[in-house]
């Protein structure tokens, strides 16, 4: 049975040509079968850890601990955050804030990084961030959905927006860390036509909480990786199986 699991990929744009093509190689072996019948580590997604992708700078959990401070390895897992840390300025997109804002804190106080937050969900916080939230819901279209903002809420009426349009919007080029997880909501990305992302940090809702399922997911990768995304990272959601799992990169 399928469970929730999270994803990070990193863009071949961060290699040398030469790196790139010895990592796209090995990536494309260890997805493959002997076979050639498709990606057989998506259907091993109960093992932590898996990563594909080779980061070729430090990678390290963000936040690196749980607000309370007792638990190292909690967050999203970046690859080559000392780039963005030398970089004049840079844009991340955190879709699903849920009035938690460890992530982005944390972004700030490491990087000279504008950040955008978007969360359709009336916000209770007094956060300094709070206010700054735009509530609308990643979409297929730009218009008004009827969806779940939690896994066990009923279909609310949505503003949904494409990442196209918020880009146009803010007049960004790129994105260099877009960080997703929005209770299903995610698998709107299939189908949709990417814009230029540095990295991607996703948490992929999945059975049996939700009706998606393995096919689900490996669409969504495929969708990733047609935008010259690599995953180098696969772990589970640390909230739910309450621990945090080291990654192997391959």
């Amino acid at each position: 049975m399928a469970r929730d699991v999270v994803l990070a990929a990193v863009s071949l744009i961060t290699a040398s040509a030469r790196n790139v093509a010895l990592a796209e190689q090995a990536y494309r072996y260890q997805r493959n079968d002997s076979r050639g019948k498709g990606p057989v580590l998506l259907e091993a997604l109960g093992e932590f850890g898996h990563g594909l992708w080779p980061c070729f700078f430090e990678e390290e959990w963000l936040p690196s601990e749980t607000p309370d401070g007792t638990e190292q390895g909690y967050g999203y897992r970046l690859c080559g955050l000392e780039i963005l840390q030398r970089r004049p300025s840079c844009i991340v997109y955190s879709f699903g804030s849920n009035d938690e804002f460890d992530f982005e804190d944390a972004i700030l106080a490491r990087t000279k990084c504008t950040v955008r937050i978007f969360d359709p969900a009336p916000s209770k916080s007094s956060h300094p961030l709070a206010p700054a939230v735009l509530p609308v819901a990643l979409g297929r279209t730009d218009g008004l959905e009827m969806l779940r903002w939690w896994a066990q809420s009923l279909p609310t009426p949505t503003p949904t927006r494409t990442l196209q349009s918020l880009m146009r919007e803010f007049g960004d080029e790129q994105i260099d860390i877009l960080k997703v997880d929005i209770e299903g909501g995610e698998h709107a990305l299939v189908g949709q036509a990417w814009p230029r992302v540095g990295q991607l940090v996703m948490e992929v809702h999945l059975q049996p909480r939700f009706t998606f399922d393995i096919g689900d997911l490996r669409r969504l990768v495929h969708a990733a990786e047609a935008a010259d995304l690599r995953l180098f990272h696969i772990d589970r959601p640390w909230k739910y199986c309450g621990c945090r799992t080291a990654s192997g990169v391959w």
